[in-house]
């Protein structure tokens, strides 16, 4: 069973991790995923893979939730095909591959997952599901974590670095800053690219302040340009007559 360890170190300092947070996390139990869920709901993908299943945790990486959003609605074979194990089984071992400076790194995780007790069980209090007993969204942000040392070290971060991890692809930033122009130009400027960009399949996300959302898809409708985005705490999409509109 993992310790305290893979969760946080107790002794360390971490930016934004106040003693009472040290304390909470403590608490938390590692429990096996069948002991979690009922063994015959469980599977590592419900198919198609979808991105409304995404639900952020109690670890600030909704960078990292918002990238996988974006990959599991263009490019969901993508986050197929990192996982070298497709099955639950019985030894609750996984095999989740990424690419660092370019290099192949297979990442093994079990399925003992971070937990906090209540009334009725206990409930994940990472990165899951919507969808109870689907596995691949705790699995790939455990093994995320056991990449950086520990849940606490994914803590704030950059969607770029997920998806060069992920798709061992090049991957850009866009600082509005940058665009020194008036501001109308600026924000055309902008939709240029993110519209350039969906043309060319590319996969993106949108950080405002310090909160990261998937951006799926970018529409012009009645001389307004408008962007889908999936914020990783919620699965809500365009409005209804906006959807029929496009």
């Amino acid at each position: 069973m993992p310790e305290i360890g893979s969760l946080l170190n107790p002794d360390v300092y971490y930016n934004g991790f106040e003693k009472e947070k040290i304390d909470e996390w403590s608490g938390y139990m590692w429990q096996r995923a069948s002991e979690i869920f009922p063994r015959q709901k469980l599977k590592i993908f419900n198919r198609p893979i979808k991105p409304n299943n995404i639900q952020q945790g109690r670890v600030g990486d909704c960078y990292f939730m918002a990238a996988i959003s974006a990959l599991a609605y263009q490019k969901p074979d993508m986050i197929y095909d990192m996982f070298i194990t497709k099955e639950v089984n019985n030894s609750g071992i996984y095999a989740i591959q990424f690419y660092i400076n370019g290099a192949r790194k297979v990442v093994h995780v079990d399925d003992y997952l971070p937990t906090q007790p209540n009334f009725y069980g206990s409930n994940l209090i990472m990165g899951s599901s919507k969808d109870p007993g689907e596995l691949w969204i705790p699995l790939i942000e455990k093994a995320w974590a056991k990449l950086h040392g520990s849940y606490c070290q994914i803590e704030g971060g950059n969607p770029t670095s997920v998806f060069t991890h992920m798709s061992n692809t090049p991957s850009i930033y866009l600082p509005h800053k940058q665009h020194e122009m008036a501001e109308e130009v600026t924000k055309m400027q902008i939709w240029q690219k993110i519209s350039h960009a969906f043309k060319m399949d590319c996969v993106m996300t949108s950080c405002a302040g310090t909160h990261a959302y998937g951006l799926l898809a970018c529409r012009s409708i009645a001389d307004e340009n408008i962007v889908h985005i999936r914020n990783p705490w919620g699965n809500r999409a365009f409005p209804q007559q906006l959807q029929q509109a496009s």
